[in-house]
Order: structure tokens, then C-alpha cells, then sequence
């Protein structure tokens, strides 16, 4: 068991907060939705009174709020987990043995927890409670900004494509019809990638995939989304 002080020396709420940042199975939820969310628009729109300009600048803003909203959920949820890290510490550090444990466990994948023994627990309840309350509180501020800067800017990114062309001709019909099979492509490709990160079949989790998203943006249409 690697010693509890020299892993939270080495910033582990920072490389925590990139890993989340990099981890696909974590963005593809982000990537997945911003797309159902401009094609919910694209797909809802009547070619009648509209010019193609007034699309481009819609489907922007509408890029541009999910990216926004996106990456503020992402820093409300490091805040969050700073907070668990700290309610588990002062657990560990003033509670009985069986609640630190508890804290302990709470915090591992149920594979590791479950083949632990008594003896590491303990070992690792007394290196924690030996460290001090700023160790969980190194997380936030800067980093949880910049993470939720970087989701931003994947999801704003990642769904520009669909916007593109808006960009290439002036005929709204055919820009939309381009623009909704940009998105089923990146739909299929999102999980097609996500199929890869997890070890599974990727070309069947990218049609999954592409079938769950058309189902909700199916059920987002006709519930007025």
C-alpha cells in the first residue's frame, strides 16, 4: 500500500481535477449533450423566415450557453468534491476508527474497498489523520477555473462543427440538412470513442450512441425542448 502522505504530497486534488478534465468517459456526458442541445434547435427549425445568418448566430449562442453552463457545473462540482475531502478528513481525524473507515471507504472504487483488509485501513486511517486540514483544501480556486475553462472550451469546440455550415452557403434547407448530419456523425463518433475508453465494442457503443441521442432529441422536441 503506497503511503497516504507522499500520494496527497504530490497534489492530488490538483491531478485529480486534470484527470477529470482528460478522462473521456467523464467529458463524453458534456459532448454528448451539447450535441442533442443544437440539434434540438437545428431539428426544431422551419426554413420559412429565417436567413441563414440568424441560424449561424442561434446555433452560436446556443454552443455557446451549453459550453458556459457546462463548465460551470464542472467547477461547482470540484468545489464539491473539496468539500467531501474535507468532511472525510475531519471524519478520519476525530471520529472512532469504524467512521474513519467508513470515510475510507466511501472514497475507493467498491473493487478496491472490497479487498482490503482491516490492517490497511487502519494503516491508512492513521497516515491520513496525521495530515493536516490544508492538504484537502489545495484543490480549487486556479484549478477548478482553468478545468472549468478547459470543459468550456471542448464542448463549445466539440459541437462547432454542426455550426460550420451555416458558414457555407446561403441555403438554409441544405445548411440545415448538412448541420444534422454533422451531428449524427460527431454522435456516432462520441461514442464510438467513449467505446474505446471503456474497452468495449467500439462501433456498436458509437451506433448505441447514436441512437440514444436521437431518441432524446426526439423526446426533447416534442416536449418543447
Amino acid at each position: 500500500m503506497a503511503d497516504a502522505s507522499a500520494a496527497i504530497d504530490s497534489s492530488p486534488s490538483v491531478s485529480t481535477s486534470r484527470k477529470r478534465l482528460l478522462d473521456p468517459i467523464d467529458r463524453m456526458a458534456e459532448v454528448l449533450c451539447g450535441l442533442i442541445m443544437v440539434m434540438t434547435f437545428t431539428l426544431a427549425m422551419k426554413h420559412e423566415g429565417w436567413t441563414v445568418h440568424e441560424v449561424l448566430l442561434y446555433a452560436l449562442g446556443c454552443n455557446l450557453a451549453w459550453g458556459i453552463i457546462d463548465g460551470s457545473l464542472y467547477v461547482i462540482g470540484c468545489l464539491g468534491e473539496r468539500g467531501r475531502n474535507l468532511r472525510a478528513l475531519r471524519a478520519i481525524r476525530t471520529g472512532k476508527p469504524e467512521e474513519g473507515y467508513r470515510a475510507i471507504r466511501e472514497h475507493l472504487p467498491p473493487l478496491i474497498a472490497n479487498i482490503l483488509t482491516s490492517a490497511d485501513y487502519e494503516r491508512l486511517r492513521r497516515e491520513l489523520a496525521a495530515l493536516p486540514e490544508e492538504v484537502a483544501r489545495q484543490t480549487v480556486a486556479k484549478e477548478a477555473l482553468l478545468g472549468g475553462g478547459g470543459v468550456f472550451l471542448l464542448v463549445f469546440l466539440s459541437t462547432l462543427p454542426v455550426v460550420m455550415p451555416f458558414l457555407l452557403t446561403k441555403d438554409l434547407r441544405l445548411a440545415l440538412s448538412i448541420s444534422n448530419g454533422v451531428a449524427l456523425v460527431l454522435l456516432f463518433l462520441t461514442g464510438f470513442c467513449y467505446g474505446r475508453a471503456i474497452g468495449s465494442h467500439a462501433w456498436r457503443t458509437g451506433f448505441i450512441t447514436l441512437a440514444i441521442g436521437g431518441i432524446l432529441t426526439v423526446i426533447a422536441l416534442v416536449l418543447g425542448g
